[in-house]
């Protein structure tokens, strides 16, 4: 304890004209009574009458540059010698003042020891213990606007477990103040709904903003103090949590983030946004959804929890959910930490040790989309394992024309939507033995390239072209139009896939 404290706590007590005289930062762990000639203790605060301060302030061989005091009855017009104390004007008596000193060092001890026994102690008790040293409403409120601890103080403010939503809104977590999620150490907020000043701490767990430290000032003019003995709280909060090893992760995400996250898988509005922001996922962001199937004979029921922690550990900037026997891993590539090339030997690694595939969608930014791009991903899912049986997992782009070509035949089968004219050459060639149907695949392969296509089919360019021509003047197409050749080259795709 020092004098700065010392006066600090008085005037919270209520003693009046205080004024304090420090040449040098003295130290004092316990206060004794001064009588005269005593040998006097370097981390002992003295009470001393004004009176007898004449005869400590002259001749007194012992040196006082360490020494502090606590002098009563001094005259309120008088200037301070030059002792290092805090003077009082005599307006509180004499037993007022000793009955608040045994309080003021009690509590103070109570605080060391809450301090440095802090990781054996419940938060709440920590806060309260604190109370009487920062005189200020104190809470510890996580990302889900739930409080994890608060003083009693504090408790009267706010007596329920969480902020309501008019609450959030108009008290505490204003737009400019949630922006301040990712500053270090202790810091001043001045939140202008109650025009007041806040002391902030923010917790953080692995690398993710998880609950924050708030105070309240009260007491205008002891904002320095208030302040150091605020960040020795800080500290010593912050090694509770990480004592405590709070799980992070899924923990560090509020419940109303999933919930938010499975309404838009589903198609559905979120009814505020903001919650996707608490948890440091921005609109502007760039997001990307992998769909995760195991193999039926996986014990997913049993092994779902490890699974996910799995999953977690490894992606931790991913949402996981899972949803019947699939995990859907929700992933926020602006706050990955991983390369993309890391990312996706990860996750091999992930389906090859758990007999896993994989879909995975392009990258988009309209959070809003996230039941769109995760169609994409079953999708993508789809087509990989029927297409390429071997991979372990399946991007979107890498299957986007297999897509297209499978959306041409949902209403209709693909002798239905394909161009009559391959019909009709392919009926010629069975007839006549001719080889138009195979001469116009290859064209077409060849992008039009008559030299090309000859050399192929082993025959000569001439001959070549007038199989074109008879082509054009049986079934009446053009080969010149560019929506033409699509069309023809389409319509090979489907058949083939057909057969």
């Amino acid at each position: 304890m020092n004098l700065t404290y010392l006066q600090y706590q008085l005037s919270y007590h209520g003693l009046k004209d205080i004024r304090l005289q420090s040449h040098r930062e003295c130290q004092f762990s316990s206060w004794k009574l001064y009588e005269g000639n005593q040998e006097l203790k370097k981390d002992v605060l003295y009470v001393v009458p004004a009176e007898e301060l004449s005869d400590i302030a002259g001749g007194w061989a012992q040196d006082l540059q360490d020494q502090a005091f606590l002098v009563t009855d001094y005259p309120k017009d008088s200037n301070l010698p030059g002792i290092n104390g805090v003077y009082l004007d005599g307006k509180s008596s004499f037993a007022q003042i000793l009955n608040l000193l045994h309080e003021i060092f009690r509590d103070y001890e109570r605080w060391e020891f809450a301090l440095f026994y802090s990781g054996e102690m419940a938060l709440d008790t920590i806060l309260e213990l604190a109370a009487p040293v920062l005189h200020m409403p104190m809470t510890i409120i996580n990302n889900e606007f739930r409080f994890i601890a608060k003083n009693s103080s504090y408790a009267r403010l706010f007596p329920e477990d969480y902020l309501k939503q008019e609450e959030i809104d108009t008290v505490i977590w204003e737009e400019n103040f949630r922006e301040c999620t990712h500053r270090k150490g202790v810091f001043h907020f001045y939140l202008e709904s109650i025009e007041k000043d806040l002391l902030c701490f923010n917790i953080v767990i692995s690398n993710r903003f998880y609950a924050r430290l708030l105070a309240s000032i009260e007491r205008p003019g002891y904002e320095k103090i208030q302040e150091r003995l605020f960040e020795q709280l800080a500290r010593c909060i912050e090694y509770v949590f990480e004592e405590q090893k709070v799980t992070p992760y899924r923990s560090v995400r509020s419940r109303e983030f999933y919930e938010a996250i499975n309404l838009l898988l589903d198609g559905k509005q979120v009814p505020d946004l903001f919650i996707l922001s608490q948890n440091d996922w921005l609109p502007e962001d760039d997001y990307q959804i992998i769909v995760l199937r195991f193999s039926r004979y996986f014990p997913v029921e049993e092994g779902g929890q490890y699974l996910h922690r799995q999953l977690q550990k490894i992606f931790p900037e991913c949402c996981v959910l899972e949803r019947n026997r699939d995990f859907i891993c929700v992933r926020n590539q602006r706050a990955e930490k991983k390369t993309e090339y890391d990312f996706r030997e990860k996750l091999a690694v992930f389906l090859r040790e758990n007999v896993a595939k994989a879909g995975v969608s392009h990258s988009f930014k309209d959070v809003q989309k996230l039941q769109l791009y995760l169609n994409q991903a079953y999708d993508a899912l789809k087509i990989g394992e029927r297409k390429d049986p071997h991979f372990w997992y399946y991007g979107f782009e890498n299957y986007t024309f297999d897509y297209l070509m499978q959306q041409c035949t949902v209403q209709y089968p693909a002798t239905e939507v394909t161009a009559p004219a391959l019909n009709m050459i392919k009926k010629m060639d069975e007839d006549k033995g001719t080889d138009l149907y195979e001469s116009l695949k290859i064209y077409l392969e060849s992008g039009g390239n008559a030299s090309q296509s000859a050399e192929k089919l082993f025959i000569h360019r001439s001959s070549l072209m007038k199989r074109l021509n008879k082509i054009e003047k049986v079934t009446g197409i053009d080969l010149e139009h560019a929506d033409t050749r699509l069309y023809l080259m389409i319509s090979y795709q489907l058949l083939e896939r057909k057969r």
